[in-house]
């Protein structure tokens, strides 16, 4: 009996243990880092764009900014496409205001908000550029952030 005892003493020792394992990562190793929260993935989609429009390359931008055109199946729901004179149009007018706004002074961020409309969620980043504000619009567009607006 008394082994019996022991046995069982061991086996819920073991089995409380092993419960465990699994909300840490075994030992010498790092836990997963978290996923990015949606106004970084959004911010670093901005800072892509950004850099896209300084370097010019305006067939690149295009994925980057939310279709816009009369098609109503794609519009709010697609990004354009450069090689369409109608959203080539609208990627150099995007393009062009990015140019505007950072002649005003370097971006400083200032803020983050989301708000459902129409069109879906909107996750606007807020910024500075100079003393004017500017804020970024974005949509999740075929599974990443697309830039719908500039105000």
């Amino acid at each position: 009996m008394v082994k019996r005892t022991r046995l069982a003493a061991i086996v819920i020792g073991v089995l409380g243990t092993c419960l465990g394992c699994g909300d840490r990562p075994p030992p010498g190793t790092a836990a997963p880092a978290p996923a990015p929260s949606m106004e970084d993935a959004v911010r670093a989609r901005l800072t892509e764009l950004l850099a896209l429009a300084e370097k010019g390359d305006a067939a690149a931008a295009a994925g980057y900014v939310v279709y816009r055109g009369p098609d109503e199946a794609r519009k709010w729901k697609d990004v354009c496409d450069y090689t369409k004179d109608p959203e080539k149009t609208q990627v150099d007018s995007v393009l062009r205001r990015i140019a505007e706004i950072r002649k005003a002074g370097p971006l400083v961020p200032d803020g983050f908000e989301r708000k459902t409309e129409g069109e879906g969620e909107w996750l606007a980043l807020k910024y500075k550029a100079g003393d004017k504000p500017v804020l970024f619009a974005f949509l999740a567009v075929k599974g990443t952030y697309a830039l719908g607006d500039i105000d």
